[in-house]
């Protein structure tokens, strides 16, 4: 087999392996989408000023 096929066939498996990736990234923000208000939520409850003092306050 030619070097420079063996080069684009992994080239087009990487393309899609990274679109893959990036369609599961979209649909995982949806998902997470609650969770991160409710997060928000919390975090203005308490009134913290620093985002490193959050697991202390959970």
């Amino acid at each position: 087999m030619r070097e420079s096929i063996l080069f684009l066939s992994t080239m087009m498996v990487e393309v899609v392996v990274l679109g893959l990736l990036l369609v599961h990234a979209s649909l995982n923000e949806e998902a997470q989408h609650a969770s991160l208000q409710e997060k928000a939520a919390l975090f203005m409850s308490v009134k913290l000023t620093d985002l490193c003092l959050f697991p202390e306050a959970r």
